[in-house]
């Protein structure tokens, strides 16, 4: 995958140009901006034009979004599977580690 320059709030990403930003092609892209998942692009002209996009900000908030939902997931899986381990385990966990840290 290209790594893309920083985005500036306030430069104008064209729909063309949405796969790069989202990860999604454009039909996939279509389907979630319906679902309301992906903000909606905005006219760039007056109804006569077909120019439509976002701005950075909107593509930077939505990776925000998506940032924060991520963080909570995988917290919420750490706190899921160390209720699991019971405090037995996670000694014995660590003294592997330990064991496995000291060989090297």
């Amino acid at each position: 995958m290209v790594e893309l320059p920083p985005l500036h709030p306030l430069e104008i990403v064209r729909e063309c140009d949405g796969p790069k930003y989202f990860g999604y092609k454009l039909t996939q892209l279509r389907e979630l901006i319906e679902k309301k998942v992906i903000p909606a692009p905005k006219l760039l002209g007056p109804p006569p034009s077909r120019a439509r996009g976002w701005s950075g900000e909107q593509i930077i908030e939505y990776h925000r979004e998506l940032e924060a939902k991520q963080a909570e997931r995988e917290a919420a899986a750490k706190q899921h599977y160390d209720a699991r381990l019971k405090p037995g385990k996670r000694k014995a966990k660590a003294k592997v580690a330990r064991r496995a840290k000291a060989r090297t």
